[in-house]
């Protein structure tokens, strides 16, 4: 009896996982300064536009923060 043995290559998932990560945060940054210049617009003052452009930011790292505290994953969190 002979037997299967499945083998994946996940050498391409991985390099796919961290090409796309690197371009979230260095090439997809122009989507960012296209919202706060928006913002700024609907807004027409700096001061809030600073404070929102500063707080969004900060309250999705304190997030991710806990959740990695926690061990609660981003799937639970959706849920």
């Amino acid at each position: 009896m002979s037997k299967v043995i499945a083998f994946v290559k996940f050498c391409a998932f991985i390099l796919g996982a961290v090409g796309g990560f690197g371009y979230a945060v260095y090439g997809g940054s122009w989507p960012i300064a296209a919202a706060i210049i928006i913002l700024a617009l609907f807004l027409k003052d700096v001061k809030p536009t600073i404070v929102v452009a500063i707080s969004i930011p900060l309250s999705v790292m304190f997030a991710i923060v806990l959740m990695y505290f926690t061990k609660i994953s981003l799937n639970m969190m959706t849920l």
